[in-house]
């Protein structure tokens, strides 16, 4: 793996060294391991055709700095391991969560069907007791009609023997 650099870049048009593929090769900067920071020169194709060429430009680094950038790549690759653990946790998580709420939902969804069916159904009885009251009122309509005739022959009635009867007695 290699890196951008704004001073070592482009091809290497100084030397007369080519690449296995017969190209002229491209300055790099290597950004790996204990190599990070030298700078070499490499087959210009960045895909499958590129070969296998590879001249450092730079020394190695001393022991010491070997070790230092390992240790500053392992640091890395652990800390990247770690994020990736956490990541996969809190997608485990999320996941669990996702499958919770999936559930939640169809038993939201089941006692939302069932209070539309109980809406449903108390609907139904309302209209039914409408349709029952109507009746009861036409039927009280009816009776208050008949009471108010029966009332009506019984004044009537009254009325009749209230003058009958004293001209009985007169009579």
């Amino acid at each position: 793996m290699d890196v951008d650099d704004i001073e070592w870049y482009g091809w290497e048009m100084d030397s007369v060294v080519r690449c296995r593929c017969g190209q002229i090769p491209v300055r790099r900067v290597a950004f790996e391991g204990c190599f990070t920071g030298r700078r070499f020169i490499s087959c210009c194709y960045d895909d499958e055709t590129r070969c296998d060429f590879l001249s450092w430009y730079d020394p190695e680094w001393p022991p010491t700095m070997q070790r230092a950038l390992e240790k500053l790549w392992g640091m890395g690759e652990a800390k990247e391991k770690q994020i990736h653990a956490e990541l996969n946790s809190l997608m485990n998580k999320m996941f669990e969560d996702k499958l919770t709420a999936e559930k939640e939902v169809v038993k939201l969804q089941g006692e939302a069907d069932s209070l539309v069916e109980e809406k449903v159904k108390l609907h139904t009885q309302f209209l039914k007791m409408e349709a029952e009251k109507e009746i009861v009122f036409q039927k009280l309509q009816e009776k208050k009609k008949w009471i108010l005739i029966a009332v009506s022959c019984n004044v009537t009635l009254v009325a009749v023997l209230a003058y009958v009867i004293p001209l009985k007695i007169i009579m």
